[in-house]
């Protein structure tokens, strides 16, 4: 294993990490629903449903953290709220805070897990 002691690593979900274990996760996936037909749309749309980038996202992050490491996690109420929720315990997270503020048509959703 790699030892990077306050290192932050900025990456497209995980990729070309294998040999790192992270002790926290930060992510602000692309949450709206819609699928990309250009770069600039890739930042913004999720999937056809809204929330396939962010389950992919749940995924990577629990291959990367070490047990008990934390994801922090920001989405859109338009993603599928209970999609996303259940993703999270369903790959074997614990959520330990959820934080809701409402923008003109969607609520912004924060969301902090621990991995068990």
């Amino acid at each position: 294993m790699l030892d990077h002691r306050g290192l932050a690593i900025n990456t497209e979900l995980a990729y070309g990490i294998s040999d790192y274990t992270a002790d926290i996760v930060y992510a602000n996936p692309p949450y709206l629903p819609g699928e990309a037909s250009n770069v600039y749309e890739l930042s913004l749309l999720a999937g056809r449903r809204g929330y396939e980038a962010i389950l992919e996202f749940i995924d990577e992050a629990y291959r990367v953290l070490k047990r008990g490491g934390v994801l922090l996690l920001i989405f859109s109420s338009l993603s599928g709220e209970n999609r996303v929720f259940k993703h999270l315990i369903m790959r074997g997270f614990r959520i330990i805070h959820l934080l809701k503020k409402h923008f003109f048509f969607e609520d912004i959703i924060g969301v902090g897990a621990v991995k068990e």
